[in-house]
């Protein structure tokens, strides 16, 4: 109950970046026992997600991704939410600074 709560707040704030609702989001579902499966099905990866899971498996492969920022319509927390994520190398270092 308090989660239902907690999380109803915290949707409503609009100073948090929609990536980040969503990651709360499938959370909850798992804490509440979804399968992964199940979890994708009722909050399924936007675009911007899937694109920041590629551009995460470019970085650990050690490979720059060239137009990662060329688009000003992609959302940047997601990309910056996902690629923190990455293994640690100097790719990792040059695309979050």
């Amino acid at each position: 109950m308090f989660w239902d709560k907690y999380l109803s707040l915290f949707l409503q704030d609009p100073a948090i970046p929609e990536v980040s609702k969503n990651i709360c989001k499938r959370m909850l579902l798992r804490c509440n026992g979804k399968t992964p499966n199940e979890i994708n099905i009722i909050i399924p990866l936007t675009q911007n997600e899937r694109k920041a899971y590629q551009y995460l498996g470019m970085v650990n492969a050690d490979i720059m991704p060239e137009n990662l920022f060329n688009n000003p319509a992609e959302s940047y927390p997601t990309f910056w939410t996902y690629l923190q994520k990455a293994d640690n190398n100097k790719t990792k270092e040059l695309v979050l600074q």
